[in-house]
């Protein structure tokens, strides 16, 4: 069966709550195994938190979050009209061997991130940075 679900939020890091209680009831109700939930939770407070912090001016803006559920697959696309940014190539490359203390501050969310999902990509689209990104259900 498949399932997709649409959620609005407005760039104030106290709406991340609303996202992991959609992720935690969603995945209960397809049945998502707990790793999977983890993953999509992680990977959503990454984000949210990089495009509330660093994408918008002090105005209020809304962030959409698409959730696609199959049989096989989690696809999540994360759309806002932030400042025009593209995570899989503009963030900084981490040093992942560094002790961690010694790596520079930046791009450590979008490599967890793209270590976690099996597929990660962006487009603009319409004035809005939109990031898909697409998990196996199996793990």
């Amino acid at each position: 069966m498949r399932e997709e679900l649409c959620l609005k939020i407005n760039n104030r890091s106290d709406y991340l709550e609303r996202v992991f209680t959609t992720v935690d009831d969603l995945g209960s109700r397809e049945n998502w195994p707990p790793g999977v939930v983890f993953k999509v939770r992680l990977a959503l407070e990454e984000l949210g938190i990089n495009t509330i912090e660093y994408g918008f001016y002090k105005d209020t803006h809304e962030i959409q979050i698409t959730f696609t559920s199959d049989e096989d697959t989690v696809t999540i696309e994360f759309r806002d009209d932030g400042r025009p940014f593209d995570p899989t190539s503009e963030a900084p490359l981490p040093d992942v061997d560094a002790a961690i203390e010694d790596r520079p501050m930046g791009g450590q969310g979008i490599h967890l991130v793209s270590s976690m999902m099996n597929h990660v990509s962006y487009r603009q689209e319409n004035g809005m940075n939109c990031l898909t990104m697409t998990t196996s259900r199996t793990k």
